[in-house]
């Protein structure tokens, strides 16, 4: 099979070619700096022909498409380039089109519109060229991309300015995530690519290197093994890819990450740095060499120029026409407008010389000694060459002077458009608060619309959506409290940390958010504590704290008075619709009397809720199966108290069977709950999530 790549193939390395090579042949449509050459790989550098007759040549069935976006480079006639190859794609019958381009595209930020728009322009491209008979396409959107061989990533780039000591700029927040993908990995997927085309005519594939890390993180690691490293974290001199991935790639083609970017890291390091040296080395020989090889071109210069004037001198001597020429002063006046004072005064030395040689057997020196006007030649050939050298070097200082002076006023100019743009910036964020205030009375007829539930449950999943929606934060948790005592429960969180965020917590351990709690205030992680949320405001009913509402993670821009005030208003309408809630379902008979087993519908109501979460990741949960044998409804009530949590339900199915659940529970969780239930006499069926028991 016949590949060819195209697009921004001068980021191409070795690492991630080499995998596709093995059992294919490559073209490269461009120049690639960092590629070697390679049996089966072909280059194409259009020399004037066609690019048809590459396609011609060589019957393509598969394209692969890099982007300019990845890196973070301009996409400057990126469209025209794309639908040029779709269209010979299509008219030479290739079979697969790869899209290799940023992830970028999910970054959150406004600050390069047109950047984003052309993305989508370019995926709605491939998109609309997608045909189950035709070619099939594939869109594979990646993050930063490294090697460990030669080559232009930006990781590279980042290195070689710390290890220059210059400053790293990060054009992205310090507490946004990213993720780095290395471009061996990317090669594997390729070569399975090619050797399995896809099922479908159109796939989009995230993929991910499986290091979910923080720029702060990213400059943490630079800082700890380079040293002191400068790094600027500016989100608006430009846009980054995210960490954005999922299970397309696996399950289509089997693939993951094997690499992971800080293990690779010491290995990338220790080659920049080799090669920083020899740079180094380089720059030091080059140096060297400019100086030493600007004072021997001034000294040939001078000499050969002495030697000349001296030998026109003789030669001319008492010559009528041309005899009144003084050779040895237009020497002198070229070294010196030519090279400065230093050499002028020089060359004025060596023609002092050549006279003294012309004149040294008819006159005595004496007689030059003794004799002022004999002194007049040398005079003249000094004062000659230290006037024009001193003109020479006055121009040059002229000439710097003026270069520093443009130099002050472009930084001055550049700070001001610098500040301008953070004016309009800020104007425009204030526009936004202002708008925002003023539409703030639909925003919250909205929540308190969407909190107005009966179930309990919803309230907390409807509750979670509408934190994160007004506070801009997706890391939300809400706990549940038993009165009087100090032990949380996780009821239900935000999707982005339901798999790092501890299931419960022992509030004894956290003495300062267990206060706050306690006197019903906010609390605020101003020291950065480990283990403590940013954010953190109880759930209070006369004088009682029934739980807890959490902004786990709060960006730096949020640590602010605007959103302490702005959680705080938002944790009311969620705390009185959520107690609110409670008190409606506790008053209906959901119960069997004289026990706490709930009814069917009841029961059914809270399960469907639960199931939901789960599917959107906001909370978990097991299901338990009872077997009561000849147990009554009263007895099984019985032995079951004791066991289970203030947050578990027990109830009835449609056919009278009763159920367990478990609400922020796993694996370990249940067998903890099943041991406990054995000492009680009591079996069970761990129910799954497709309806069958084990």
């Amino acid at each position: 099979m016949n590949i060819l790549f195209a697009g921004n193939v001068g980021k191409l390395t070795d690492s991630l070619i080499s995998p596709v090579l093995k059992e294919h042949g490559c073209v490269v449509s461009g120049e690639a700096p960092y590629l070697s050459e390679q049996k089966r790989l072909d280059f194409y550098r259009d020399g004037g022909g066609k690019k048809e007759d590459m396609f011609l040549s060589y019957q393509f069935e598969m394209i692969v498409f890099l982007s300019k976006s990845i890196d973070g480079e301009k996409l400057m006639g990126e469209v025209e380039e794309l639908e040029d190859s779709i269209r010979l794609a299509q008219k030479y019958h290739t079979r697969d089109f790869v899209y290799i381009t940023s992830n970028d595209i999910f970054t959150n930020g406004e600050n390069d519109r047109t950047r984003k728009v052309l993305m989508e322009a370019c995926e709605k491209i491939c998109a609309g060229s997608a045909s189950p008979d035709d070619m099939h396409v594939q869109i594979l959107r990646v993050p930063f991309l490294y090697s460990t061989e030669k080559n232009d990533w930006l990781l590279t780039g980042w290195l070689k300015q710390a290890a220059a000591d210059e400053e790293v700029i990060f054009y992205a927040d310090a507490d946004q995530d990213t993720d780095f993908l290395c471009d061996a990995d990317l090669g594997e997927l390729l070569a399975r690519i090619a050797d399995a085309p896809p099922r479908t005519d159109y796939v989009e594939m995230n993929l991910t290197g499986g290091w979910k890390v923080t720029f702060e993180e990213v400059r943490d690691a630079l800082v700890e093994r380079q040293g002191n490293v400068t790094c600027v974290f500016d989100p608006y001199a430009g846009i980054a890819p995210c960490y954005r991935g999922d299970l397309k790639a696996r399950e289509e083609y089997g693939w993951y990450a094997l690499r992971v970017m800080v293990n690779d890291l010491p290995q990338i390091m220790e080659k920049v740095g080799e090669k920083r040296i020899r740079q180094v080395e380089q720059e030091r020989r080059r140096a060297t060499w400019e100086k030493v090889s600007g004072k021997m071109r001034i000294a040939v210069e001078m000499i050969v120029l002495a030697i000349v004037a001296q030998y026109l001198a003789h030669l001319t001597k008492g010559n009528v026409t041309v005899g009144f020429l003084d050779f040895r002063l237009l020497a002198v006046l070229i070294m010196g407008t030519m090279n400065g004072l230093k050499a002028g005064i020089m060359a004025g030395v060596l023609a002092c010389i050549g006279y003294l040689l012309d004149i040294h057997e008819s006159v005595n020196w004496q007689i030059i000694l003794l004799n002022v006007q004999n002194w007049l030649p040398f005079a003249a050939y000094l004062l000659l060459g230290a006037v024009s050298g001193y003109s020479r070097d006055r121009l040059e200082d002229r000439i710097r002077h003026m270069k520093d002076e443009y130099g002050i006023m472009e930084d001055k100019y550049v700070y001001l458009s610098n500040l301008y743009w953070e004016v309009l910036r800020r104007a425009e964020t204030y526009n936004n608060q202002i708008i925002g205030y003023q539409d703030s009375y639909g925003k919250i007829y909205s929540a308190i619309r969407r909190l107005d539930q009966d179930n309990p449950q919803e309230v907390f999943f409807e509750a979670v959506n509408v934190l994160e929606e007004m506070l801009q934060n997706r890391a939300i948790a809400i706990y549940s409290i038993e009165p009087g005592r100090d032990f949380a429960r996780l009821m239900v969180c935000s999707k982005g940390i339901a798999r790092e965020l501890a299931k419960s917590m022992d509030l004894l351990k956290f003495p300062e958010l267990r206060e706050s709690a306690g006197n019903g205030q906010l609390f605020v992680n101003r020291e950065c504590k480990e283990g403590y949320p940013s954010y953190a405001i109880p759930i209070r009913h006369e004088e009682k704290c029934y739980g807890l509402i959490e902004v786990v993670q709060a960006g730096d821009s949020q640590m602010n008075i605007e959103f302490s005030n702005k959680l705080s208003i938002l944790s009311n309408l969620v705390t009185s619709h959520l107690l609110h809630a409670i008190r409606d379902s506790a008053a209906e008979n959901k119960y069997i009397e004289n026990t706490n087993i709930l009814l069917a519908d009841a029961f059914a109501k809270i399960l469907e809720v639960r199931r939901n979460m789960r599917d959107k990741e906001y909370a978990d949960y097991a299901l338990l199966k009872i077997l009561r044998g000849e147990d009554s409804l009263e007895e099984i009530d019985k032995k079951m108290s004791g066991t289970t949590r203030s947050s578990d339900f027990l109830g009835l199915d449609e056919n009278g069977e009763v159920y367990l659940l478990l609400t922020q529970t796993g694996t370990k969780g249940v067998e903890l709950v099943g041991e406990r239930l054995k000492k009680h006499g009591i079996s069970y069926e761990i129910v799954t999530e497709q309806g069958e028991k084990k």
